[in-house]
């Protein structure tokens, strides 16, 4: 199937439809999060017209929907049961929250979780990435508030991307000494290079516009 890769779009209002049909996904949980948080999935599973759209939600709204192992691990698994659903036509990826996501889960990328454990991150971040871009399906994002960090990488991933008027999209590693790279690939990819440089290098945040 071709891939298209289109800029960030600007959208009025959000979610794209309504009337939705819920339903929960199976997955696993972060032990950190609040006892409340911890009984809901990762990720929110909704149908739309007549079971042919597949709306996914990222639901850590108190962790800013950060890209934690299971999280990550949990919309490629929904990413790839879809995508054997020969009913289903599209898969939009939303959040929960006034944060779109902030990226890596900082706690697993800490100096004492050690070389290996980084490397458990960034491998699954790689396959959730290919995983969108190789699965038969087109993917949307739906983006509705601060994107930060692999989160770009994330939206940059998708098919098309509708994002609303006070969405931000920026790559602030490099105020901590950490260059996102990998989230540099997928902006240079869907961006002008000097403003995915500007980006990279300056930390500075760019809008839906």
């Amino acid at each position: 199937m071709s891939r298209i890769i289109t800029p960030f779009l600007h959208l009025r209002c959000s979610p794209f439809f309504s009337n939705a049909r819920l339903f929960s996904s199976s997955t696993s949980l972060l032990s950190s999060i609040s006892k409340e948080e911890s009984s809901q999935p990762l990720i929110k599973q909704e149908l739309y017209l007549d079971g042919k759209v597949a709306r996914l939600v990222l639901n850590c709204p108190k962790r800013r929907n950060a890209l934690s192992l299971d999280l990550m691990e949990s919309l490629r698994n929904e990413l790839k049961e879809l995508d054997n659903n020969t009913k289903i036509r599209t898969i939009i990826i939303a959040s929960e929250g006034n944060v779109f996501s902030a990226g890596h889960d900082l706690n697993e990328l800490t100096a004492e979780s050690g070389p290996s454990s980084h490397k458990r991150v960034f491998n699954k971040c790689v396959e959730l990435m290919e995983t969108i871009q190789n699965i038969s399906l087109p993917v949307i994002a739906e983006v509705d508030g601060l994107v930060t960090a692999a989160a770009t990488q994330l939206v940059g991933s998708c098919d098309i991307v509708a994002a609303t008027e006070r969405s931000t999209f920026s790559c602030p590693g490099i105020k901590i000494g950490l260059f996102c790279n990998t989230p540099g690939i997928a902006l240079a990819r869907n961006l002008p290079r000097k403003l995915a440089m500007d980006m990279l290098l300056t930390a500075r945040e760019i809008t839906a516009q």
